[in-house]
């Protein structure tokens, strides 16, 4: 259970400001960043304020020991680079050599097994994939993998890939104590986030295609992701008695999560 207390403002203002800064300059590196590499960027930044005291309208109405305000601001900015090992084809399966995989067969030559149960296959000579035969889609599409960027058929790819993530939140609040045993508050609350989450290996232009082709891992959640939270909450509180007291309160909460781009 999670307990949030917003304050409420008093007969005098007050205000704060604050700022949160950190960077992959104080940073130790990644323990699978290896050296001689470019060092993941970091960037963090988290500053706002608050301001608060009693309702004053010139010359209409004091809340001195009645009516009090309350505002806060968040402002929450990050750019993480992170660091993903996987895999990609090596330079010889992209020729067409899959000398460093399992034997490749040819599916032209499937027959039935002479001993009359199952089927059989050729295997490829020397495991290589003549180029007249290759898909002339998959010949095209094999370019939007990068090239390896280390010897080995996995674990072969090291991409930096950077994350961007910003939220805007706020809070008003508004106090009222009518009579000794009657008291009231109102609150909104207001948040939006963005995510940006890029993909696993950088987007390629290939020809004959008017969009740039963007390959990753399934779980890697790339694209844009913007979520709007808002909350409303209304209190009255009446003293009945010594020992009773009734409080009537009323909240709302909208949360409508959906993909920005």
């Amino acid at each position: 259970m999670v307990d949030v207390v917003t304050k409420s403002g008093t007969n005098r203002l007050h205000g704060s400001l604050f700022e949160f800064l950190r960077n992959s300059a104080f940073d130790a590196r990644n323990f699978f960043s290896p050296k001689n590499t470019a060092f993941p960027t970091f960037r963090l930044n988290q500053f706002g304020g608050s301001f608060g005291g009693p309702v004053i309208l010139p010359k209409l109405y004091s809340g001195k020991d009645k009516t009090f305000f309350f505002v806060d601001y968040e402002g929450y900015r990050r750019d993480s680079q992170v660091l993903q090992l996987g895999n990609v084809p090596t330079t010889l399966m992209r020729a067409g050599d899959f000398s460093e995989a399992a034997a490749i067969y040819d599916p032209i030559t499937t027959r039935t097994n002479p001993s009359g149960t199952g089927f059989v296959r050729d295997q490829f000579p020397r495991n290589q994939i003549p180029a007249n035969r290759w898909d002339p889609k998959t010949a095209l599409l094999i370019n939007a993998y990068p090239s390896p960027t280390s010897a080995g058929r996995l674990n072969n790819y090291l991409a930096n890939i950077v994350q961007h993530q910003k939220w805007n939140q706020g809070d008003i609040r508004v106090d009222h104590q009518a009579s000794s045993k009657d008291s009231f508050f109102a609150r909104y609350s207001i948040q939006n986030t963005e995510t940006q989450i890029p993909s696993t290996f950088p987007a390629v232009t290939l020809p004959g295609l008017t969009r740039p082709i963007n390959l990753g891992s399934e779980d890697s959640f790339a694209g844009t992701a913007f979520q709007p939270a808002q909350h409303a909450v209304f209190s009255y509180v009446r003293v009945i008695s010594p020992k009773i007291v009734n409080e009537f309160r009323m909240g709302y909460n909208r949360f409508p999560g959906r993909p920005h781009g």
